[in-house]
């Protein structure tokens, strides 16, 4: 069986996340208040709440491959207006954009990983594939989280956002040179199993905000 190394390149680079040690650093570096910062937080799980659904009908219609590309294409956006920013409006725009990529990412990397495995007859490799892109994801964690201290040694706060934003364009690039899969959710059955995969996400979301609003509130009294 194809080793489809591709996916897994892409769970490994969408780990790499070297900057999330300092999220709340680099933004109040560009302007952006504690306060705010918790704010944008809200705005994206709110966004992956409210894009949920819609993205995952979208999904069933363009295909799989094509809709993790737009994932990774507006990854990439986010992470450069994220590097440019310099004022509160490119940070909301930022965060909108990044909640539409966790959208369209979640549930249908679980679609393409099945139907590829279904596509080359090894069904029953399907869990098995699963846990090893969860290991890839896991190991990109580790390595940003190890990584993030000496470049920040070597290079500087931007240098962790222009070494992410290496990493996402690897992870285009890797999408990009995925196996087309025919398969789409055309009966009735895969639909709603995608469907939940996306509901599931969305309440995930949902429970993830009201921990960011409790957060937002007690720094809020911090500061009065």
């Amino acid at each position: 069986m194809n080793k489809n190394i591709q996916f897994h390149i892409m769970n490994f680079c969408n780990s790499l996340v070297f900057f999330a040690p300092v999220a709340i650093l680099l933004r109040t570096t560009k302007g952006v208040t504690v306060s705010q910062f918790f704010l944008l937080q809200a705005l994206l799980s709110v966004g992956i709440f409210m894009f949920e659904i819609t993205t995952g009908i979208l999904a069933d219609r363009i295909g799989y491959k094509k809709t993790l590309l737009l994932s990774q294409i507006m990854l990439f956006v986010a992470r450069f207006l994220f590097l440019i920013a310099d004022r509160l409006s490119y940070f909301v725009i930022e965060a909108i954009l990044e909640a539409v990529s966790c959208c369209f990412l979640s549930g249908t990397a679980d679609a393409y990983l099945y139907e590829w495995c279904k596509q080359n007859g090894k069904e029953e490799y399907f869990m098995q594939e699963s846990a090893r892109a969860r290991a890839w994801g896991t190991a990109g964690f580790l390595v940003s989280t190890f990584g993030y201290a000496v470049l920040y040694i070597h290079t500087s706060l931007d240098g962790l956002v222009v070494a992410t934003e290496i990493a996402t364009l690897i992870s285009l690039v890797a999408v990009f040179m995925m196996p087309e899969i025919n398969g789409r959710a055309n009966s009735n059955e895969e639909k709603q199993h995608n469907q939940w995969f996306h509901i599931l996400d969305l309440f995930q979301g949902l429970k993830f905000t009201n921990i960011l609003w409790g957060i937002f509130q007690k720094s809020r009294e911090n500061e009065l």
